[in-house]
């Protein structure tokens, strides 16, 4: 219970989900699984097609186009949104740059239904 309660509190802190009413963020936190990486994991491949989102609750994360880093994230951001709304293959890999990263994961049907409106925001 104490950790759902300290997820509602971190889901309200990320810019994407503050719009979010407390009903629909109760929603989410249903839906969403916690997930661990180690540094140099890849948490996503890129080509590959999105079926899910991911939030970063700890540690970092970089994505990686043809070989060069193109974007470092960071605790409260958020990355696989793009293949999802534009249903198109993961441009980038998204790799592991902490041990442990922890990411809460949505899957892509969720991610839909619950956050259709607020696409907008994410592109």
């Amino acid at each position: 219970m104490a950790q759902r309660a300290t997820f509602d509190k971190f889901l309200a802190s990320v810019d994407v989900l503050r719009k979010l009413r407390p009903a629909d963020r109760d929603k989410l936190l249903d839906l969403l699984e916690l997930r661990s990486y180690q540094a140099g994991q890849k948490i996503i491949k890129k080509g590959d097609m999105g079926t899910e989102f991911f939030i970063l609750v700890k540690g970092s994360t970089y994505a990686v186009v043809n070989g060069k880093k193109v974007k470092e994230y960071g605790s409260g951001e958020y990355f696989g949104e793009l293949a999802l709304i534009r249903n198109e293959p993961r441009g980038a890999d998204v790799i592991a740059n902490a041990s442990p990263t922890s990411l809460l994961v949505l899957d892509g049907d969720s991610f839909r239904r619950l956050l259709g409106d607020h696409n907008d925001s994410m592109e």
